[in-house]
């Protein structure tokens, strides 16, 4: 394959907001910056990000959408491998309706940091990963900690096909005008975080940590914000309830301006037991906001271990709750500069040249 421009043809389970699907939206961009053509086809959900994919240039397919899966197969076979040069699937559904599909030699992107299915059995999400990537020509994992895992569950068989590309970001484009936010925080220290509301994200370890906050330092106003949606909502509603927190812990629901809420944190705190890459973690950084994150692989790959952010032991709300309690003695003065440090590491151009790289392996 040359390089010149490629019709590019992405399938995605949904366009809701969410990570992956905003990092596509990010890499779509520049590849259309780049001069290639490219489609969407996304499977179900909410259309949230459809007019900013076609904002961008992007086609937005919508006769998938909401389908029957097996619906969606008989309709692959009006998509021939000659109608696009590269054929990329996002998530589990897409991956395997592109592997029930006449489609040869196509891309998956590997999201999350977890087994193939979160809510099967290892087994079965075994056998359906090692189905969804038998055809693939690459692999593709957004971390080295994904990468590990893949290897570790046997969930692609032939680990010669897997290529590591972590999420891009263009920091100038997120923070946009909430920059004159940032030295305009509020008095009263808060503390956020953005995330579903689902187990791997560990939600109740930082709401238990705020209830020991409570009990340690009376003086200290600490109020938590968790911007997100998930099955877990009421669960930890009645959480907060037990715990006597409804004034301190706030359930915001999703945003649609990720920036504006960041910019308003005292600190931002990740508190999940696993993930695929962490990239809430880049846009707090962006915004400078100080970080107190889960010991987690993904997480140091994102941070490092140089004074960008603190970590906690996952799970261990005593330890977070001290962290978050003499945090400047964790967190020197020089955090912003080595956040910033942080950030061109992971350059949104070189990820989607190293997309272009792996389409050409």
């Amino acid at each position: 394959m040359s390089s010149t421009a490629l019709k590019i043809c992405h399938y995605i389970t949904t366009i809701s907001r969410g990570g992956a699907e905003n990092q596509l939206l990010l890499l779509v961009s520049n590849q259309i910056k780049s001069g290639n053509q490219v489609t969407i086809v996304p499977l179900k959900g909410e259309l949230e990000l459809c007019e900013d994919f076609n904002k961008i240039g992007a086609k937005v397919d919508l006769n998938f959408v909401g389908r029957k899966f097996l619906v969606q197969i008989l309709k692959m076979s009006t998509i021939k491998n000659k109608n696009y040069d590269i054929h990329h699937a996002h998530l589990p559904q897409a991956e395997l309706l592109l592997a029930f599909s006449p489609i040869k030699n196509y891309i998956i992107t590997r999201h999350f940091g977890g087994q193939f299915y979160p809510t099967s059995n290892p087994f079965l999400s075994k056998i359906l990963s090692r189905i969804a990537s038998a055809r693939a020509r690459k692999v593709i994992a957004i971390s080295e900690s994904v990468r590990k895992l893949l290897i570790e569950l046997r969930e692609v068989k032939k680990h010669k096909k897997i290529a590591v590309v972590p999420y891009g970001f263009n920091a100038v484009s997120f923070v946009g005008d909430h920059s004159n936010q940032m030295s305009s925080r509020s008095k009263r220290f808060t503390i956020g975080t953005l995330a579903r509301l689902s187990v791997e994200k560990d939600l109740p370890t930082l709401i238990k940590a705020i209830k020991i906050l409570q009990s340690r330092n009376n003086k200290q106003d600490y109020q938590l914000q968790i911007f997100g949606e998930g099955e877990l909502r009421s669960k930890i509603e009645h959480l907060i309830q037990d715990l006597e927190l409804a004034e301190s812990v706030l359930l915001m629901g999703k945003t649609n301006d990720t920036a504006r809420e960041l910019s308003k944190f005292s600190l931002f705190v990740l508190p999940s037991k696993f993930e695929g890459f962490g990239l809430v973690l880049l846009e707090a950084m962006s915004l400078n906001v100080p970080i107190i994150a889960s010991n987690i692989s993904a997480a140091k790959e994102v941070l490092g271990t140089d004074g960008a952010g603190v970590f906690f032991e996952p799970g261990n709300a005593d330890d977070l709750a001290e962290k978050i309690l003499n945090l400047e003695s964790y967190l020197d003065q020089s955090f912003a500069e080595r956040q910033n440090d942080r950030l061109k590491l992971f350059d949104d151009k070189q990820m989607e040249n190293r997309i272009r790289q792996a389409y050409e392996m």
